[in-house]
């Protein structure tokens, strides 16, 4: 009778309990081969570090399971744990599977794993992932956890999730490493699953399809804090992240880096595919990874591949979105976009107060567009940290086009400073339509100097083919080493057009036009030229030969002077500007009676040195 008293006593203080220890010293609850009746028994389990446990599974049921104590009198106090507990699956099973079931009609439950190693499992029965299998309507943390070495046969070699009935995961200082799959060797979450990756990391998986880090599809969604996924590799798309009908976003301290593919090495965006990418810094080659950094494609888009999907590269006023070291291939005589590679009609690419550097590629070693995409690059209004280098193009190497374009895709640049490129065709750009459509390349507000082939000159800034059409206005262009500005090529089975108004093209000794024919068209007016003898008929008649007056050319200062002939030159009647100027100064309506317009010249309206200008009335309205 008194031992029967002893084990209700027992019974009722293990029940009654908010939390359970399980290890292997005689004062824990449980013992190892008792962590599956504990899990289901309870709403908290703590687990020591003492030795290795087998797979669990937590249905229809809220837990939280701590790890890593050092023994159960550690988990009785809740003493500091500085390791995880090992949960190992012997490469046979998933090692950890959450859900809820239909027959419980899903209600929601909220499951924690903290402290945990997830290791060595492999796709079960019924289950696609080798680590976790998240299913149902489940909210999952993991926190302060290592999941590596497991593998699955199709889909989520670390983690899947399915987010059919409302499953949600948070990835709290956790590492995903070493996994592998065909699709999301790191983590594949379809149907909807809602993903927040705070901190921690995603390295070294490997897909031999699609997503080598993480596969998002049918409408799921990745949010990535201060976090880094890098160094993966998938054989397909995505080396970083694949990312299929559903949302990316990724903030300011996170990072894309090392990651590689066949396309898209960092991401790999399709399919309605929305995308926010706020990581940067104030450095221009950031030493700590962050930003779109290092990524690798075989074929196109070192950093990402854009297809049939919205991308948007935001910095802010105190940083730059960083797009930097990316590159294609260079033995793949078909390589395109070191940096970006943008495709399709729907595709919409906006990058805003970015830093765009030392990317490589054949073609387009910062972008490519192709295939009716379309593409921005420029700078926020108001004050920026970095003044007119707010948005820059700096230091990247190709073939041909630093931009590149073909089949219609096209580019519309502005307020950006494009330096220091290297290509051997065209140092800045080149612009190919389809032969058939009005292809519109739009460049306006910027400064482009220093650019050139890598030992000489390169043979033009801009090359036009394919019936593309280029409308350059209000840029500053000087100090490049090319052997003409503007390239347009003859062919009877196509014309370009090019439309030059409210520019300086001070580059001697350099020829403005190579390929001057009948197939092409050409209009502007008013802008300062080195060399006015051989500009094509159908260009206006203010095309002075006269200096721009910038303040200090020599230190690439192309601020103009007071007295500069481009202030006040330009009206309204070709060509509208869409933008302020370079410094965010608007342009617009003089005080006084403006000489033959009311705009200047170039990429800055006149800056008296506290980055105002002349303009008062700059709506027209008092």
């Amino acid at each position: 009778m008194k031992y029967s008293y002893f084990l209700f006593l027992l019974f009722f203080s293990i029940h009654s309990q908010a939390f359970v220890t399980l290890g292997t010293d005689p004062g824990c609850d449980y013992s190892p081969a008792q962590f599956q009746t504990a899990v289901n028994n309870h709403s908290e389990v703590r687990v020591t570090r003492e030795q290795t446990l087998s797979p669990f599974q937590v249905i229809d049921k809220s837990v939280v399971i701590y790890g890593g104590y050092e023994n159960c009198n550690d988990a009785e106090v809740d003493a500091q744990r500085f390791f995880e507990t090992e949960v190992n699956g012997g490469n046979s099973e998933t090692v950890v599977i959450l859900e809820t079931t239909a027959g419980n009609g899903h209600a929601q439950q909220i499951i924690t794993l903290d402290g945990l190693h997830i290791t060595e499992g492999s796709t079960s029965v019924g289950y696609l992932a080798g680590g976790v299998n998240i299913t149902g309507n489940v909210s999952v943390s993991i926190i302060d956890s290592l999941i590596n070495y497991n593998s699955a046969d199709t889909h989520g070699g670390g983690i899947y999730i399915f987010g059919g009935f409302g499953a949600s995961l948070l990835l709290d200082s956790t590492s995903i490493q070493d996994n592998s799959s065909v699709v999301g060797g790191g983590i594949a979450a379809s149907q909807g699953a809602m993903i927040t990756m705070d901190r921690g990391d995603v390295r070294f998986n490997n897909a031999s399809g699609n997503g080598g880090g993480v596969s998002l599809s049918s409408q799921s969604r990745l949010v990535v804090i201060d976090a880094l996924i890098g160094s993966n590799d998938s054989s397909l798309y995505g080396g970083g992240i694949y990312c299929s009908n559903s949302f990316l976003q990724m903030d300011i301290t996170s990072r894309l880096n090392n990651n590689q593919s066949q396309s898209g090495g960092g991401l790999f965006a399709t399919s309605n595919c929305d995308v926010l990418i706020e990581s940067g810094t104030t450095s221009i080659r950031p030493n700590n990874g962050i930003g779109i950094k290092a990524n690798y494609a075989d074929f196109a888009g070192g950093g990402m591949y854009i297809e049939n999907s919205k991308v948007v590269l935001r910095g802010t006023p105190d940083n730059f979105v960083n797009v930097y070291g990316n590159w294609t291939d260079e033995n793949n005589i078909n390589a395109h976009g070191g940096a970006i590679y943008a495709r399709g009609e729907t595709t919409i690419v906006n990058i805003i107060n970015a830093s765009l550097t030392g990317n490589d590629s054949k073609f387009g070693s910062a972008i490519a567009s192709t295939a009716g995409a379309k593409v921005k690059v420029g700078r926020t209004t108001g004050n920026c940290f970095a003044d007119e280098e707010c948005s820059l193009i700096f230091d990247n190497q190709s073939v041909s086009g630093t931009l590149f374009t073909d089949d219609c895709g096209t580019i519309d640049v502005f307020q950006t400073t494009i330096r220091e490129n290297i290509s051997t065709l065209a140092s800045v750009a080149e612009f190919g339509g389809d032969n058939a459509n009005l292809c519109i390349n739009n460049m306006e507000g910027n400064i482009i100097f220093n650019n050139t082939d890598e030992f000489d000159e390169s043979d033009s800034l801009f090359i036009l083919d394919n019936q593309s059409t280029l409308d350059f206005a209000f840029n500053t262009v000087t100090d490049n080493l090319t052997l003409s500005l503007f390239f347009l090529r003859n062919s009877n089975s196509t014309s370009q057009t090019l439309r030059v108004n409210s520019s300086i093209l001070w580059n001697s000794p350099s020829s403005l036009f190579l390929e001057i024919s009948n197939t092409n068209n050409y209009s502007g007016n008013c802008f300062i030229v080195h060399d006015n003898q051989n500009l094509p008929a159908g260009f206006g008649g203010l095309t002075p030969l006269t200096n721009p007056g910038f303040i200090n050319a020599a230190n690439n200062d192309y601020l103009i002077d007071f007295d500069s002939a481009a202030i006040d030159m330009c009206d309204t009647d070709v060509y509208q500007p869409k933008h302020h100027d370079i410094m965010s100064v608007p342009r617009g309506y003089q005080f006084t009676i403006p000489q033959l317009g009311y705009y200047d010249m170039g990429a800055y309206e006149y800056d008296d040195g506290f980055h105002l200008n002349d303009v008062i009335f700059y709506d027209r309205f008092d």
